[in-house]
C-alpha cells in the first residue's frame, strides 16, 4: 500500500506519503511489515519513523539522503535472531538475540555504518557467552572493523579486535583470552572432549598481511583430561598455509617444572596433503595420559618415558617409538619395569618387544594389531582384520600374583604356557593353555598356606576351560572346575563347580573348617522395573540372566573374631541364591571387647543379593557380652530373618550382671539396626541411673544428678579406657577376673559400707588413683583386692550373699584392721 501527495511544479515537485508492505521479503530476507512516512523535496530524501519487522528482530530508522546521496541515518535494532541468520556454515550453530544501534553515513552506493552490538546471552554450538559488547565499523565491504568483549563461565573474559576485508576475504587481528573455559571453547569447535582447564593467552590471525597465518600463544592452568590433572599446558604453534606448524607444546605436571612429569610435542600436521611429521617425548611422566581418552580407561600409574615419531600420510601414517614404565600399575597390577618396542607401517601396529618385570618374574610379548581394529566395523578397510599377539608365561611364576593382588603375601610354583589373543577387540580368541603343576601361596592376614596348588586351564578361542584347580588348604582341600564362554548365549555363558573337603583356614577374622560343595550358573530372571515406572503398555516382563550361587555348605570348629559389626548398605551387584548353611559343633563368637557366644543353628539363604530370603535361626545358649565395661552372662539369644528381602536380622537377647550389690538384668529385641535395649536392676533403679552406674563403675546414689564425685569418676572412667584398657582385658583373661578397674579417692574395699563414702572428697584423695580387682569364687561368693597405686594404702575384702536381701562383708586393710558387716536391703 502506498498513499502519496504531490504538490509543487512538475520540475521542482513535493512529494510526501505513507508506505506499507506486508508479507514479503527483501534480498532473500522474510519481512513481516515495513512501515514509514516518507518526503522527497528539492531532491532531498526523508525517511521518518520506518519500523520494519521481520520475525522477532525490529528496526527503527529515521534520517535523510541528500541530493549528493549521502546518507546520515539514525539505525535502532532490537531482537535480532542470531539464529534465522542465513550463514552457511555446518559447524556452526547460533543462537540467542543481539541489538544494534547506531549512524548509518557514507553515500547510497558506499553506506558506513557505525556503531555498537550487544547482547546478554549467546550461544554457539549450544555453549553461552553473555555480556557482549561490541563497537562495529562496516561499509560493508573493505573496512570492517569489530572490537569488543564477552564473558564466558565460570570467570572468563575474552576480548577481540579484528578487521575483515570482505573484498579480499582476509581476516586479521588479536583474540585474547583470560581465564577462558577449555571445555567451552572446545564444544563451539564442535570438540567435545573431557578436557577442563583455564586458558589465557592470544591468537593472533594474519599479522603480517595475507597467508601469514593464524598464531597462537596460549597456557592453560589446572587442565585435566578425562579427570587426569596437570597444573599447566603450553601451546605455542601456528597454522600457515593449511599447516599446523607445533612450535612448543608441553603438557606440566608441576607447574615451572621441565625436567619431569612432562609431555612434550613437536612437529607438523599437512592438512592440505594429509600428511604428518611428529615427534611426542615423556619424561617420568603419568602413564594414566595414554589411556585418558578412552571412554572407560583403565587405572595406570608409574613413571613413564616414551619417544614416538610418525612421519607418512593422516590415512597410512608409518613410525616407531618406545615405551618404559617404572614402578608402576595398571588396574592396582605391580610391576617393577614395564618396556616396549612398536612400529607402525601398512595400517599395522607390530609389538616388536614387550616384557613385564616384577622381581625376578617375567612376562613377555610380541605379535601385530590392525589398526583397523579400532576403527568402527563400517570404516575398516578389511573387515577380516585379526590381531595376532602372543603371551609367554614360562618365566612368570605364581609369584607374579604378588604383582596382581596387593592381597597376596607370597607365592612360589612355575607358571607353563604360552596364549595367543587372536580375533577383534569387540570379539576376541584366546588360544593356547597354562598350567602350575605344584605351586604354594599366602595371603596377607591369612595364617593358612595354600598349598599343593594345581591349575590346568586351556582356552580354546570363544571358550575358557578349567581343566582342573585344586589346593590343600590345611588338612582339607578344595577343588574346582567349569567352563567360561567369552561371547555365548546367556544361558550357556558359564559353569564353575566347587567342592570344599575339610578345608582349613585361619585368619585374623575366621578360623575354622568348611565341607561344601557350590555351583555358578546363569539364572533367567524378571527385571523388576524401576521405581515409579511401569512396564511398558502391551508388552509382558523384561527377562535377564544372572549368575546363580547354589549348593550346601557346613562349618566346624569355627572361630569368629569381629571387631564391629559390618555395615549392609545397597549392593549394585545382581547374584541369585540358593545356600543352605549349617553350624556344626564349636561355632565360637569371640571377641575381649565386646562378646563371647557360643552359636548353633543353620540357615537357608535364596532370592538373589539385591532381594534376600533368609529362613533359619542362629541362637546362642551360653557366653557373654560386655556393655559398658561390664560382663552380662547370656541366658538366651537368637537371631532370626522374618523380613523378606532383608539380610539384617531381628535379635533377641536375654543376660544378666553382678555389679557389687546389684543385679542387672538385660534384654535387647529388634531388628539390627533398631535394636531396643531395656535394662533393670535388683534392687531397682531407673535406665539412667543403671548407665551411670556401669558408665562411672561407682555404686548408684539414687540421685539423678551428676555431683562432684560423679566428674571425678567419669575422668577416671576416660582415663582407664583410653590408657588401661588393654591392660584391663590382660589382667581378667590371664586371673580369670571378673572385675578390673581404676578410681580416685578413698581407698575402697569394694563393699562400699564405708558410711562416709558421701562426703566430699579431700585434695589428698582426689589426687589419689586405686586399682581393684575382685572374682566370684562361686555365684554367691566374692574375693577382691584394692591398692592405692603408691602402695600405700590396701585391702583385701569379700562378701558373701546369703540371700538377696542379706550379705556378709569383710575387709582386711594394710595395718591388719579386720571390717566386717552385715549388710540387709530392703526394697521399696
Amino acid at each position: 500500500n502506498n498513499i502519496m501527495f504531490v504538490k509543487g511544479t512538475l520540475t521542482m515537485p513535493d512529494i510526501s506519503g505513507k508506505f506499507l508492505l506486508t508479507d514479503g521479503s527483501a534480498e532473500g530476507y522474510l519481512i513481516d511489515k515495513i512501515e514509514t512516512d516518507y518526503s522527497y523535496q528539492a531532491n532531498n530524501l526523508v525517511i521518518s519513523d520506518c519500523d520494519i519487522v521481520a520475525l522477532s528482530t525490529e528496526a527503527k530508522l529515521n534520517g535523510r539522503m541528500d541530493a549528493e546521496k549521502n546518507l546520515d541515518f539514525k539505525v535502532d535494532i532490537r531482537d535480532i535472531d542470531l539464529s534465522a541468520l542465513p550463514i552457511n556454515d555446518d559447524t556452526v550453530d547460533l543462537d540467542g538475540y543481539a541489538n544494534a544501534h547506531g549512524t548509518l553515513t557514507g553515500t547510497l552506493s558506499k553506506p558506513f555504518f557505525h556503531g555498537d552490538v550487544s547482547s546478554k546471552s549467546i550461544m554457539i554450538n549450544g555453549e553461552e557467552l553473555t555480556d557482549i559488547q561490541c563497537k562495529l565499523d562496516s561499509d560493508g565491504g573493505i573496512k570492517n572493523h569489530l572490537l569488543g568483549s564477552f564473558k564466558q563461565a565460570p570467570k572468563g573474559v575474552l576480548s577481540a579486535e579484528l578487521d575483515y576485508n570482505h573484498e579480499q576475504k582476509l581476516l586479521q587481528g588479536n583474540i585474547v583470552a583470560i581465564y577462558g573455559n577449555v571445555r567451552s571453547i572446545l564444544k563451539m569447535a564442535k570438540a567435545d572432549y573431557n578436557v577442563d582447564g583455564l586458558a589465557q593467552g592470544e591468537i593472533a590471525i594474519n599479522p603480517h598481511g595475507s597467508g601469514s597465518g593464524i598464531f597462537v600463544d596460549v597456557w592453560v592452568d589446572d587442565i585435566s583430561i578425562n579427570d587426569l590433572k596437570y597444573e599447566e599446558m603450553k601451546f605455542k604453534g601456528h597454522l600457515q598455509d593449511k599447516v599446523w606448524y607445533f612450535d612448543d607444546v608441553k603438557l606440566m605436571e608441576t607447574k615451572d617444572v621441565t625436567d619431569k612429569g612432562i609431555v612434550a610435542v613437536g612437529g607438523k600436521v599437512d592438512l592440505a596433503n594429509g600428511k604428518l611429521e611428529l615427534e611426542a617425548g615423556a619424561v617420568d611422566a603419568n602413564p594414566a595420559l595414554v589411556t585418558a581418552f578412552m571412554s572407560d580407561p583403565v587405572e595406570v600409574t608409574g613413571d613413564l618415558n616414551m619417544f614416538v615419531q610418525l612421519h607418512g600420510t593422516l590415512k597410512d601414517p608409518e613410525g616407531n617409538g618406545s615405551v618404559e614404565v617404572k614402578n608402576g600399575s595398571v588396574a592396582s597390577i605391580g610391576f617393577d619395569d614395564f618396556t616396549a618396542m612398536l612400529s607402525l607401517a601398512n595400517d599395522n601396529l607390530k609389538i616388536e618387544q614387550a616384557m613385564l618385570n616384577k622381581d625376578i618374574y617375567k612376562a613377555s610379548a610380541y605379535g601385530d594389531v590392525p589398526l583397523d581394529l579400532f576403527r568402527s566395523k563400517e570404516q575398516r578397510r578389511d573387515p577380516n582384520a585379526q590381531m595376532n599377539v602372543q603371551l609367554n608365561l614360562d618365566n612368570a611364576r605364581l609369584g607374579i600374583l604378588q604383582v596382581i593382588s596387593p592381597m597376596v603375601e607370597w607365592g612360589v610354583g612355575e607358571t607353563q604356557g604360552q596364549v595367543k589373543l587372536a580375533g577383534t577387540l569387540e570379539e576376541p580368541l584366546v588360544y593356547g593353555a597354562v598350567k602350575i603343576p605344584d605351586g604354594s601361596l599366602k595371603f596377607k592376614h591369612v595364617q593358612t598356606v595354600i598349598e599343593n596348588i594345581h591349575t590346568d586351564i586351556e582356552f580354546e578361542g570363544n571358550k575358557v576351560a578349567l581343566k582342573d584347580i585344586s589346593a590343600k588348604l590345611g588338612k582339607g582341600s578344595f577343588k574346582g572346575s567349569g567352563t567360561y564362554a567369552l561371547r555365548s548365549n546367556e544361558r550357556e555363558a558359564y559353569q564353575l563347580d566347587l567342592v570344599a573337603d575339610n578345608a582349613e583356614i585361619a585368619s585374623d577374622i575366621f578360623t575354622g573348617r568348611i565341607n561344601g560343595n557350590l555351583t555358578v550358573t546363569p539364572q533367567r530372571f524378571i527385571v523388576r522395573p524401576e521405581a515409579g515406572s511401569a512396564p511398558p503398555p502391551g508388552k509382558g516382563p523384561r527377562f535377564s540372566y544372572r549368575p546363580l550361587l547354589k549348593g550346601e555348605v557346613r562349618f566346624d570348629d569355627v572361630l569368629v573374631n569381629m571387631p564391629t559389626i559390618p555395615e549392609f548398605g545397597e549392593g549394585e551387584s545382581n547374584i541369585g541364591l540358593d545356600v543352605q548353611i549349617t553350624l556344626g559343633p564349636k561355632i565360637h563368637l569371640y571377641n575381649k571387647y565386646l562378646y563371647d557366644l557360643w552359636l548353633a543353628g543353620g540357615l537357608h539363604i535364596q532370592g538373589s543379593t539385591l532381594y534376600t530370603n533368609i529362613s533359619g535361626t542362629i541362637s546362642a545358649d551360653r557366653g557373654s557380652i560386655s556393655y559398658l565395661r561390664t560382663q552380662f552372662k547370656v541366658r538366651s539369644a537368637s537371631a532370626a530373618w522374618p523380613i523378606p528381602g532383608s539380610v539384617l536380622p531381628t535379635v533377641n537377647l536375654e543376660a544378666t550382671a553382678k555389679f557389687q550389690r546389684y543385679d542387672i538384668g538385660m534384654r535387647i529385641s529388634g531388628p539390627l539396626e533398631e535394636m531396643d535395649l531395656q535394662l533393670n536392676s535388683s534392687p531397682p533403679l531407673t535406665k539412667d541411673q543403671i548407665v551411670r552406674m556401669l558408665t562411672l563403675q561407682r555404686e548408684a546414689t539414687g540421685s539423678e544428678g551428676v555431683d562432684s564425685d560423679d566428674l571425678q569418676n567419669l575422668m577416671t572412667a576416660g582415663l582407664e579406657m583410653a590408657v588401661f584398657g588393654d591392660v584391663e582385658q590382660i589382667f581378667k583373661e590371664a586371673l580369670g577376673l571378673d572385675e578390673f578397674r581404676v578410681y580416685s579417692g578413698k581407698l575402697r574395699s569394694g563393699i562400699e559400707m564405708d558410711t562416709r563414702r558421701n562426703r566430699e572428697f579431700t585434695p589428698d584423695e582426689r589426687n589419689q588413683y586405686n586399682v581393684l580387682f575382685s572374682k566370684y569364687l562361686t555365684d554367691n561368693f566374692m574375693v577382691g583386692y584394692t591398692t592405692s597405686m603408691d602402695n600405700e594404702h590396701h585391702s583385701v575384702f569379700g562378701q558373701y550373699e546369703i540371700s538377696k536381701h542379706l550379705n556378709i562383708n569383710y575387709s582386711l586393710n594394710e595395718n591388719n584392721e579386720n571390717w566386717y558387716g552385715l549388710e540387709y536391703r530392703l526394697t521399696f
